[in-house]
């Protein structure tokens, strides 16, 4: 505790003043107004005399509870039953309770400035180390098992839990030693070999009863145990399969953000390209959106056998995702030149459901009407409403489908239409996806044809809601004049893509800094401030979750991550991880106008 630099200054000055009192009294002039300033002086002396023995008090106490304090955690650190040690950056030790000595074999008073290294198995020594690495750079406490070689007594395993020891610094915190928490963990050791060891002779028990049973009843337990490791290995393979699937998907959508990005930027520039190309470009955009959709319906079948399909539901307007999906389509059926005449109630028509979802029924339903349907055809959507029910219906004069076929239209990898209708590829999931989407709304789907060369028309019927949905609110595109230049951080390891990427916002007059890895990212944070962070999450040297807990968080703007990795978990790790979005590749222009209309500069791009 600190006595008030002004309350001395108080005090000084009322010495000063009794003083030159005292010398005024000593003079033969009779001054009776200076005996009044002295006796007032005299008490505000007192006073202040006073008021610094109180705070001479509280000093003294805040002293004795800081004492108490201190004895009470050397008493705790000391007689703790565990090892507790402060080391510096090279493995020093700088402090050490009994316990420590006990564990070591070593007396309290050498412990100091000892190498705790020492005393740990040769063999153990690399993986010490490498979880010191990773707590230099991430500051998160670590724990982890090790062998301990105390002087005298042979090696046993103990449980090590350390902690980065930080100091402010000016581009960040810097560790500047370790805290170290060491327990004998040979008591658990024991007791797992000693389960193992008892699990074992139950086995030799379990084989010794079953020998004498009867021989149907031992082929009965042995039937029984066949069935549950098949069982087994089957999900074992699922999940390996899952695996295979998310990581083939992943690898597949890599590729394709160079590709459509460079194609939407060519299209574009409609004056600059010839009527004949442009037909090529157009031709190729939509092939590559096909096979977009194709490597998202894969893991969607995968979602949905396995029971992870996840709804977002709210009450919506049953119009929007069909006006949506059939937007996305004109063009497709443009290039057939068909004909897609559409009729929808005038009024809202509200349904409980993913708005997302739905529309993904209906551009499955319409894209698959345009495929089979030859060109100059006719393809109708309509929507009508009763009291309980909605329904929605896309029929086509296209190809038809064979009486025996419809019964198995619904099944995934289906593909049972006529051999021209197998000849346009595809693989076969689109309808599957279809029933299992809308019975995940409590609805139904039915297909009917007359036949090859008859048409088709597809039903979904849903609930009707009587809740009223919220109005669409329309997206206002920011205006040219509007839009601020941004610093931008993009941190791709696929050269393709970063290029791509890059001279694509370069041209929206974005500035930006390309990286390939986490390490040139973070670096790249420290030494500037950004207003966007646009990043992979599979990066050569970690991932991107670990720019966000390395960098300087307010350095880096709005995060957005952006993969092959689309599952609902791993949208679910990005946002937990910080990120505000998570973008699914392929990467569109559209995607990427969005981001930027969402972010504005918090720097000048000019500095």
């Amino acid at each position: 505790m600190r006595v008030d630099p002004l309350f001395s200054e108080r005090v000084e000055a009322f010495g000063k003043k009794v003083a030159q009192l005292k010398s005024e009294m000593n003079t033969d002039a009779p001054a009776p107004e200076n005996t009044q300033d002295l006796l007032l002086a005299l008490e505000e002396l007192r006073t202040a005399e006073e008021e610094l023995r109180g705070q001479q008090e509280e000093l003294l106490f805040a002293q004795t509870q800081l004492e108490a304090e201190r004895e009470r955690y050397r008493d705790l650190f000391e007689n703790a039953p565990d090892a507790y040690i402060v080391t510096d950056s090279r493995g020093m030790i700088r402090e050490a309770n009994r316990a420590t000595a006990r564990l070591l074999g070593i007396s309290h008073r050498y412990l100091q400035g000892k190498p705790l290294f020492h005393y740990f198995e040769t063999t153990d020594l690399r993986a010490i180390r490498e979880n010191i690495r990773d707590l230099w750079h991430t500051h998160a406490a670590r724990e982890f098992l090790a062998r301990l070689s105390p002087r005298g007594a042979p090696a046993f395993h103990v449980s090590i839990t350390i902690a980065a020891i930080t100091q402010p610094q000016a581009i960040g915190e810097q560790c500047s030693g370790i805290r170290w928490l060491i327990r004998d963990a040979s008591p658990r050791i024991n007791a797992e070999l000693q389960i193992v060891s008892l699990r074992e002779q139950l086995a030799q028990l379990q084989a010794q009863q079953e020998s004498a049973l009867p021989t149907n009843v031992r082929d009965a337990l042995n039937l029984v145990a066949r069935e549950r490791a098949a069982r087994e290995q089957a999900e074992h393979g699922n999940q390996m399969k899952d695996q295979f699937l998310a990581l083939v998907v992943h690898e597949l959508r890599n590729p394709l953000t160079p590709v459509l990005t460079s194609l939407e930027e060519l299209l574009e520039q409609k004056n600059a390209t010839p009527p004949a190309t442009r037909e090529t470009l157009e031709m190729m955009h939509r092939n590559l959106l096909s096979q977009s959709r194709m490597i998202g319906d894969l893991l969607d079948v995968a979602r949905i056998i396995h029971g992870k399909l996840q709804l977002r539901r709210e009450v919506i307007d049953l119009r929007s995702p069909i006006q949506e999906a059939i937007a996305g389509l004109k063009d497709a059926a443009a290039a057939k030149r068909q004909t897609l005449r559409v009729d929808l109630p005038a009024e809202p028509v509200a349904v409980f459901g993913d708005a997302v979802r739905l529309r993904q029924i209906f551009w499955n339903l319409i894209s698959n009407a345009i495929k089979f349907t030859p060109a100059q055809g006719l393809i109708l959507v309509r929507l009508a409403v009763d009291a309980e029910n909605v329904m929605a219906e896309v029929s086509d004069n296209g190809v038809g489908i064979r009486p025996e076929a419809l019964p198995a239209i619904f099944n995934a990898f289906e593909q049972t239409a006529s051999p021209y209708a197998r000849s346009l590829g595809g693989l076969g999931l689109g309808l599957s996806i279809v029933r299992s989407l809308t019975e995940a709304h409590g609805g139904k789907v039915e297909a009917q044809s007359a036949g090859e060369g008859a048409g088709s028309t597809f039903r979904i019927h849903l609930p009707r809601s009587r809740m009223v949905p919220k109005p669409k609110e329309p997206e206002q595109a920011p205006a040219a004049g509007q839009a601020k230049p941004l610093r931008i951080l993009l941190v791709e390891d696929h050269a393709d893509t970063r290029k791509a990427i890059s001279n694509l916002l370069t041209k929206m007059g974005h500035h930006v800094t390309a990286t390939a890895t986490v390490e040139h990212a973070v670096a790249e944070a420290q030494r500037q401030h950004f207003d966007l962070m646009i990043s992979d999450l599979s990066l050569p040297d970690g991932n991107g979750r670990d720019i966000l807990r390395r960098a300087p968080r307010k350095h880096l703007g709005t995060a957005v991550a952006y993969s092959g990795w689309g599952m609902p978990e791993d949208i679910e790790r990005s946002r937990n991880a910080g990120f505000e979005l998570h973008l699914t590749k392929p990467l569109s222009i559209e995607q990427l106008r969005n981001v930027l209309a969402k972010c504005s500069p918090t720097t000048d791009p000019t500095d």
